[in-house]
């Protein structure tokens, strides 16, 4: 689609469509030629445009399926209306049309009914003409994949004919990502680079497989590449801003989160991160003007899921500023609204008393978790945790050592930097370097944010455990 986007007649169609909403005469344009322009608008962030073009298309064709199919992913995803989702499908008149299978299936997805979604679609292809099948069983696995129903979506791109084909690829490199296969990923995308340098996804799809190894200034770069091809470019700005985060850039991760958010004013998620950056250059006070923006976005977009974010990041910056009263506050606002986050919001409640000093009612809130908890070792990973950043490493050393082995790998991996920590600070070389090696190798992101500081900025931390052993050799 991005290609449609650059090109001649897309441009005419959208500066058409914008001089006739300036004079308040929309123009007459065919149903596809309107929802690509909705699509371009609804990518860049801009759901009011997107919503008013679309609904111009469905009123000038009514049953056209592409115009319905997007009204109703509108629904589905930004509105959390299945029902409305479902009426606007089956408004289509055509119901042969594949845009008619894609948005019946996706509905299920959100649902959470993949395996139905999955035996609808294979059920779809009785009788479908040959030379349709290579796009169908692509389209449905670029579906799978963006739910990330990987297992699903690799049985799909598996029954693909073309494996040449450009789609093909970017869906397998996109699968190699998720499996852990990120040098695979990276190969992937950088042949399709070779063939095409004008692709932004491409671009982005390289910077994903750089993050994930930690690579992170080849991450930046690759998407500095993406945003040349388009200033614009929400991925590319966001994955920038990510990169330039995760080096301890804050100023310079504020401007790119700002200017994602300036394409996308009814996406909250950048705006939450350029409040971080603000917390990050100790501006607690504009920080927490920004949360406040953020949440008055994700309630008027029905972003529920946002919200935990955003009363916890308030909490947290109440806190520093020692009133606990409002970060109280914004702590029952969590318990109320997410029932099923109990354990997690009493964990958040003692971080917040130990760092005000009061020990007792920490303890009280970190037994009451432990007790209503369904994944003890998470909270105790948490506990611990709280108790590092409050500085009692002794006490958090002695739980996160009673993590059980039978823990997943993933709470085992992120204990090592906070280990390797203690045993730094108790002057123990020998441990300390063998949870360094194990840190780095298991959890190279944790463990840039726990043991940074000992480090040059431009040392991967992947690298810090032999860089310590180098410089000791000297």
């Amino acid at each position: 689609m991005e290609n449609e986007y650059n090109s001649k007649k897309f441009k005419e169609n959208l500066q058409k469509y914008e001089e006739g909403q300036k004079v308040g005469k929309l123009p007459y344009m065919d149903a596809d030629d309107l929802t690509d322009i909705a699509e371009y608008y609804h990518n860049n962030g801009n759901m009011t445009a997107s919503r008013e073009v679309v609904d111009y298309a469905i009123s000038l064709f009514p049953g056209s399926a592409a115009p319905l199919a997007l009204r109703a992913r509108i629904a589905l995803h930004d509105d959390e209306n299945y029902n409305a989702a479902h009426e606007y499908a089956e408004q289509i008149a055509d119901k042969t049309d594949f845009e008619y299978y894609y948005i019946t299936a996706e509905i299920m997805l959100v649902k959470d009914m993949a395996n139905d979604a999955d035996t609808y679609l294979k059920s779809c292809m009785n009788g479908m003409d040959k030379e349709d099948i290579n796009d169908f069983t692509l389209d449905c696995c670029s579906l799978f994949t963006d739910f990330e129903y990987f297992d699903i979506a690799d049985k799909w791109l598996k029954r693909c004919n073309d494996i040449q084909d450009a789609d093909y690829q970017e869906l397998k490199g996109r699968i190699a990502i998720n499996n852990g296969n990120y040098k695979e990923s990276e190969r992937i995308y950088d042949n399709l680079i070779d063939k095409d340098p004008f692709s932004t996804k491409y671009w982005n799809g390289l910077a994903s497989s750089q993050m994930m190894q930690n690579e992170i200034n080849d991450a930046i770069t690759s998407s500095e590449y993406s945003i040349a091809l388009d200033p614009n470019n929400t991925q590319a700005l966001f994955s920038k801003a990510n990169g330039l985060f995760e080096l301890g850039n804050f100023e310079d991760a504020y401007n790119y989160y700002n200017r994602y958010s300036t394409n996308c004013p009814d996406d909250e998620s950048g705006v939450i991160a350029s409040a971080i950056c603000m917390f990050n250059m100790k501006n607690e006070d504009e920080g927490i003007i920004l949360l406040k923006r953020a949440e008055k976005i994700a309630i008027k977009e029905g972003h529920t899921t946002s919200l935990m974010s955003i009363y916890k990041e308030l909490a947290y910056a109440e806190s520093m500023r020692k009133n606990l009263v409002k970060t109280i506050k914004y702590i029952d606002r969590v318990d109320s609204s997410f029932q099923n986050f109990k354990d997690k919001t009493q964990v958040i409640r003692g971080y917040i008393y130990l760092e005000n000093q009061e020990v007792q009612k920490a303890e009280y809130c970190f037994k009451k978790a432990m007790e209503i908890t369904k994944n003890i070792d998470m909270i105790v990973l948490g506990i611990g945790i709280a108790y590092y950043d409050n500085g009692n490493i002794e006490s958090a050393f002695k739980i996160l050592t009673q993590i059980k082995k039978d823990a997943s790998e993933e709470i085992i991996y992120k204990t090592y930097p906070y280990i390797a920590s203690f045993y730094h600070k108790k002057d123990n070389e020998e441990k300390f370097l063998k949870y360094l090696k194990l840190a780095c190798e298991k959890a190279p992101e944790d463990t840039r944010d726990v043991l940074g500081e000992l480090f040059p900025e431009d040392i991967n931390p992947k690298d810090y455990y032999s860089y310590t052993i180098k410089d000791k050799s000297k």
